[in-house]
């Protein structure tokens, strides 16, 4: 829902698949193209700066993942770029676009924020801020 909340004025060129959390299981990343081949679009994997920091070294979070090397080399990033997560040129896999959308916070600042009471206004769209009060989440993350 949340996803939803966040990213429904691109649903009309963009497809958000919540098939894992539907089913409650995990696909690995590698896997997915699969899924798609047959549908004749572009797949793109939107992660955070955090993801690809490292990768000149090979030591990004993405080619840690299983088969991270293939997952590096041959999948469509879109990296959301994070000013607490600096990274060079040279970090970005080879078939990325960088976008910088001018919030900072992560999803786990994000809980923490809420477990430890604080704001989180202008971390999240404002359809998310009223979810999450609504639903009292998160509230016992610590």
């Amino acid at each position: 829902t949340m996803l939803f909340l966040s990213f429904c004025k691109y649903t009309s060129y963009a497809v958000i698949d919540v098939f894992d959390l539907l089913r409650e299981q995990f696909t690995p990343t590698y896997k997915l193209p699969a899924r798609y081949s047959k549908k004749n679009n572009e797949l793109w994997f939107v992660v955070g700066s955090d993801c690809i920091q490292g990768g000149a070294k090979k030591e990004a979070k993405i080619q840690k993942w299983v088969n991270g090397n293939e997952v590096w080399n041959t999948f469509n990033f879109v990296v959301i770029e994070r000013a607490e997560f600096p990274f060079t040129k040279d970090d970005i896999p080879p078939n990325a676009k960088v976008v910088y959308v001018g919030a900072t916070g992560s999803s786990t600042e994000i809980r923490k924020k809420i477990a430890h009471g604080e704001s989180i206004h202008g971390l999240v769209v404002p359809e998310v801020e009223k979810y999450i009060k609504k639903h009292n989440l998160y509230r016992h993350e610590k």
